[in-house]
């Protein structure tokens, strides 16, 4: 007859419930990620969130969201959700905020049509997403076609003030907070900053980092060359005057001309330059 050892049973007991709590612990996040979302509570004082809305941290209020803008994409969060896998949190004055996970979004194509894998940045809609072309925080990628989804119209202005219409419609993305780089704009992360900032500065708008390498080149290149020109202009000069001392008059017109087109170079580099960064 076996002999009946609680000891052991309650040993075993306690290992399974240990390893069940440490697989819910490892799984919970792939199963989040793979099948839905993990949202969390924040504190909001706006009236009116539509699922999808793209949330931001509030500059002046720890703890506290809004709806994302332009000015606010260097703060993103996250974005509106409900009935998401996991939600931490929540309360009165409360919003539910997606931070990972797939979860519907409110996208437009103010920038181009919006595919599935294409990185969603914010658009100039406040709280609706756009899709990214240039270098900046993204929300995510789209798992989806907006042309195929349900959308609806509607008249704004663009950049430029211009009326432009729109279409606006809930996207399946993949949320994930990141920074997004063109594939031509690879080269930017490791341009020294001063350099991207003088660039964005002189164009008024973001650039890539080629052309802020091609307009450096171009404008080191115009430098050496004027230096190279009234080096060799001013060295013929005195050489021909220590030659020939009566020449100087003809010596001192040619030097003139050899600054004139050395300055005439420097600013059609400078020209240059800034077409290259403007366009």
């Amino acid at each position: 007859m076996r002999r009946f050892h609680p000891q052991r049973v309650l040993r075993t007991s306690l290992q399974r419930v240990v390893l069940l709590a440490a697989l819910f612990t490892v799984l919970l996040p792939a199963v989040a990620m793979a099948n839905g979302a993990l949202s969390e509570g924040f504190t909001t004082t706006e009236t009116s969130l539509p699922v999808g809305t793209l949330l931001s941290y509030k500059s002046d209020t720890k703890g506290v969201v809004e709806i994302a803008t332009l000015k606010s994409q260097t703060r993103l969060l996250g974005v509106v959700g409900n009935n998401t896998l996991v939600a931490l949190g929540g309360g009165k004055n409360q919003v539910q905020a997606v931070v990972t996970g797939l979860a519907p979004v409110l996208v437009s194509d103010i920038n181009g049509p919006v595919k599935s894998g294409d990185s969603l940045a914010v658009s100039p809609i406040a709280g609706v997403a756009m899709k990214a072309t240039a270098s900046g925080m993204v929300i995510g990628i789209a798992q989806g076609t907006l042309s195929q989804a349900k959308t609806s119209a509607h008249s704004v202005k663009d950049a430029t003030g211009k009326q432009q219409m729109v279409h606006v419609g809930l996207l399946n993305a993949q949320v994930d907070i990141t920074f997004f780089a063109p594939p031509e704009d690879k080269i930017k992360p490791l341009l020294p900053s001063f350099l991207v900032s003088v660039g964005r500065t002189i164009a008024g708008k973001d650039i890539s980092g080629m052309r802020v390498v091609i307009s450096l080149v171009v404008l080191l290149l115009g430098f050496v060359t004027v230096v190279v020109i009234l080096q060799a202009g001013i060295r013929s000069g005195i050489i021909a005057i220590g030659r020939n001392p009566l020449a100087h008059g003809a010596i001192r017109r040619s030097l003139v001309d050899v600054t004139v087109t050395g300055l005439v170079l420097l600013i059609l580099t400078v020209m240059a330059v800034y077409v290259i960064l403007t366009i």
